[in-house]
């Protein structure tokens, strides 16, 4: 008997965005929920703010910006407590005053 594999059909579990970004169905429902456009809301008034020194361009090479850098790190930890991480965030980011 000359059997050939069978290809194997899963469900859809995962979407591809932006290139070869692939979110998974918790990543899909973190973007779409309530929690992210109250976290993208802080995110975007702290790169507007001169408070904050949200320019990562010295560290990191890649196409994100400093929002999207921290909306997928927190789309993949759905745990973690936004209020706890927008001012852990903001007291690492605060410019420094003399």
């Amino acid at each position: 008997m000359n059997e050939q594999p069978t290809e194997q059909t899963e469900r859809p579990d995962s979407l591809e965005v932006e290139g070869a970004s692939v979110l998974s169905l918790s990543q899909q429902r973190y973007y779409a929920s309530d929690q992210c456009e109250q976290a993208r809301r802080a995110l975007e008034q702290m790169m507007h703010s001169p408070a904050y020194n949200t320019d990562s361009s010295y560290f990191h090479d890649d196409a994100y910006d400093f929002v999207e850098r921290h909306l997928n790190y927190l789309s993949t930890h759905p745990p973690l407590n936004l209020d706890g991480y927008l001012s852990n965030l903001r007291l690492m980011t605060s410019v420094k005053r003399s």
